[in-house]
């Protein structure tokens, strides 16, 4: 039992919390300047860590979810992010990502 008790503890402190995405991208601005883009930028994977723990003792439970990551809102976070990043930095109104 104490075993048990000292795993679960070791799981959760070493579970991950976030997930690190590299994104590339191919751009086109509204005055026709166009290049290459790379975000690389760390998002939080959210409850995932809680069910991680909660449901470790049954061969690992929800940490098999990071399997699975990046998830479709993780995608659409970074291209967000890779959008506005672009258009603050070229100070544009309408950035295309053709890639």
């Amino acid at each position: 039992m104490r075993l048990t008790w000292i795993l679960m503890a070791l799981m959760m402190s070493s579970s991950c919390s976030t997930i690190y995405l590299k994104y590339k991208a191919k751009y086109v601005t509204e005055n026709g300047k166009s290049g290459k883009y790379v975000l690389r930028k760390s998002y939080p994977v959210g409850s995932t860590r809680t069910w991680c723990f909660i449901t470790g003792i049954l061969y690992g439970g929800a940490c098999w979810v990071y399997m699975g990551m990046p998830n479709s809102s993780h995608r659409k976070l970074i291209r967000k992010d890779a959008k506005a990043n672009l258009k603050k930095y070229f100070q544009a109104g309408n950035i295309q990502i053709t890639s």
